[in-house]
């Protein structure tokens, strides 16, 4: 049976494959079908298109790691933006009176996670529009069927983490919940992320939870 090798490309969402008739393969990890099987569902196949790759590019290779410096210099420039960003909304809650006006209050939330779905997806659109500008006329797509072997439930994470962020909003009466959303807003992004556009493929392959069945060209 042949054993795929995954690796990290240096474009999110996509996943560098080998090991199927010696070529190099770039995986769209959203285009996973069907979605469902990330919310409990256990069909026959799960497809998974890729494009072929000459074993000579390189330009989707994850050269360099993020160095720790980077990261905290990035996460140091991002606290004055929160922190402006969590002023406002404090000083809007406070100002008028959101913390006792419920139907406001639930609607901000929900404008909050609709915010994390609309950058998940435009963020996903973006990268296959750089995909496709890098592979120009070259990139044929292919397909790997993998059969699961039993079903998972991570896309419930989404409504587990929305749901305790909520109550926690719900109880805070001091103008401070705008803290709250900005805590839900990211985590969304990464729940959102996870389901939809980053399918952990590899992940489930490694742990046998997919087991490759079949490899369609064209």
């Amino acid at each position: 049976m042949v054993q795929l090798k995954f690796s990290n490309s240096n474009i999110f969402s996509f996943k560098l494959v080998e090991g199927v008739q010696g070529k190099k393969y770039l995986m769209d990890l959203s285009s996973v079908r069907p979605k469902s099987v990330i919310w409990g569902g256990l069909p026959d196949t799960v497809s998974v298109a890729s494009y072929e790759l000459e074993n000579e590019n390189v330009q989707f290779e994850l050269k360099n790691k993020t160095s720790n410096g980077l990261k905290v210099g990035i996460i140091v420039a991002l606290q004055p933006l929160l922190y402006t960003l969590y002023n406002l909304l404090q000083s809007l809650f406070v100002s008028y009176k959101i913390s006792q006006q419920l139907g406001i209050k639930s609607l901000l939330f929900a404008i909050s996670m609709l915010i994390s779905f609309l950058m998940v997806i435009s963020f996903l659109n973006f990268n296959k529009k750089k995909v496709k500008d890098r592979l120009g006329q070259k990139g044929s797509v292919q397909t790997f069927i993998f059969k699961p072997t039993k079903r998972i439930y991570d896309g419930y994470l989404i409504f587990i983490i929305s749901l305790v962020c909520y109550i926690v909003y719900l109880f805070i009466n001091n103008g401070s919940e705008g803290a709250v959303l900005i805590v839900n807003t990211v985590l969304s992004m990464l729940s959102f992320a996870y389901t939809n556009s980053a399918i952990p493929v590899a992940e489930y392959y490694q742990a046998g939870t997919y087991e490759l069945v079949e490899f369609r060209e064209g």
